[in-house]
């Protein structure tokens, strides 16, 4: 499964929106997966992180939170 994933994202540029507060996470496996996947970009979006209010980070919010809000 995770072959067949590589290869749905190889050589596109994939952007990754983590959960607040996951930031620092995601863009170790961010550089991971570029390592592991020739070819393909991966850029994770600090927009929650810059954006999210103190009670958004205490409930975890993710991206699905601001697009239904």
């Amino acid at each position: 499964m995770v072959q067949t994933s590589a290869l749905a994202v190889s050589r596109h540029r994939v952007e990754l929106y983590p959960d607040v507060s996951a930031y620092t996470n995601w863009q170790q496996k961010a550089t991971d997966l570029q390592l592991l996947i020739n070819k393909t970009r991966f850029v994770v979006s600090d927009f929650l992180e810059v954006n999210a209010t103190e009670q958004e980070r205490n409930e975890g919010w993710d991206l699905g939170d601001y697009l239904v809000r």
